[in-house]
């Protein structure tokens, strides 16, 4: 099995970006934020993500993992 840093994702949506920017403001991060890409794969499920670190719904790694993980689970999305 690959180590993480031999792995490259693909290059990043427009949405994906935001999302990265979004957390880099909770914690820059290359381990965190590695794990929430590659826990929401699509931009609907980023989107969301986003908008609950700009809402204020997230707000510390613990927040962005927990939602990144029901996002992926059930697609729900807050507010």
């Amino acid at each position: 099995m690959a180590e993480m840093n031999e792995y490259k994702r693909p290059e990043p949506t427009a949405v994906e970006e935001k999302m990265i920017r979004a957390l880099q403001s909770i914690a820059d991060d290359d381990k965190f934020i590695y794990g929430i890409r590659a826990t929401l794969e699509k931009d609907e499920l980023r989107l969301e993500m986003t908008d609950a670190i700009a809402d204020g719904d997230v707000r510390t790694e613990e927040d962005a993992i927990y939602y990144a993980l029901q996002l992926d689970r059930e697609g729900i999305p807050h507010g």
